[in-house]
C-alpha cells in the first residue's frame, strides 16, 4: 500500500509540474506577443509623422474631364518613406451642389513620382524603390477622371464646378498626410 500511495503522489507531482510548464509557457507567449505588439506601435507613433503635409496645385483639366494634380509630400518624420507600391491617394471633391467624389488613387496607375528634391534644394531624379529620406520633399504628379458633374466645357474652355480639393496621402503603414486645396474663383 505504500508504495501505490508513493507512485500515486509521483503522478501527481509530474502532472502538476507539466501543468505549470504550460501554463508558463503560455504567460511567456502572450508577454512576448504583447511585446512584439508594443514595439509596432512605438514604431507605427514614429512612421505617423513621416507625412505631416501633403501641398497640391490643380494643374488643369482637359475638355474631356481629365484632372492633374501635382503633389508634394514632405517626408518630417525620422524614416524614410519607400513603400509607394502599397501606398494610395484619396482625393475627395464636392461639387457646387455639395454631392461627394471620391477617387482611390493607386501607384503606378493613377500617381507617379516625378521627382525629389533633397534637403539641400537639389532636384534628384526618381526611379522604382528610390527613398524618400527624411528632410526630402516628393513631387507626384496624379490623374483624375473627373465626375461629369465636376466640370463643364464650352467654347470657352473647360469650368470647374467645385471650388476645394480634399486629399489624403495614405502610405503602406497607415500612417497619412492630409491637405485641402481651395481654388480661386
Amino acid at each position: 500500500m505504500g508504495v501505490s500511495v508513493a507512485f500515486s503522489s509521483v503522478i501527481i507531482v509530474i502532472a502538476f509540474l507539466i501543468s505549470l510548464a504550460l501554463i508558463l509557457s503560455a504567460i511567456s507567449y502572450n508577454l512576448n506577443s504583447y511585446i512584439d505588439s508594443a514595439k509596432k506601435i512605438a514604431s507605427y507613433g514614429k512612421v505617423a509623422t513621416l507625412v505631416r503635409v501633403v501641398y497640391a496645385n490643380v494643374t488643369g483639366v482637359s475638355s474631356s474631364g481629365d484632372m492633374n494634380l501635382t503633389i508634394i509630400i514632405n517626408n518630417y518624420g525620422s524614416l524614410k518613406l519607400w513603400d509607394f507600391n502599397h501606398s494610395q491617394i484619396i482625393v475627395d471633391i464636392v461639387n457646387n451642389s455639395q454631392t461627394l467624389s471620391s477617387y482611390l488613387l493607386n501607384y503606378g496607375s493613377n500617381w507617379s513620382i516625378l521627382y525629389i528634391t533633397a534637403a539641400s534644394g537639389a532636384v534628384l531624379p526618381y526611379s522604382d524603390g528610390d527613398p524618400v529620406y527624411p528632410g526630402e520633399n516628393a513631387t507626384i504628379n496624379a490623374t483624375i477622371k473627373l465626375a461629369g458633374n465636376l466640370y463643364s466645357t464650352s467654347s470657352n474652355g473647360t469650368t470647374l464646378l467645385f471650388n476645394e480639393v480634399d486629399i489624403v496621402f495614405v502610405y503602406s503603414n497607415g500612417a497619412r498626410g492630409e491637405y485641402r486645396v481651395v481654388l480661386n474663383g
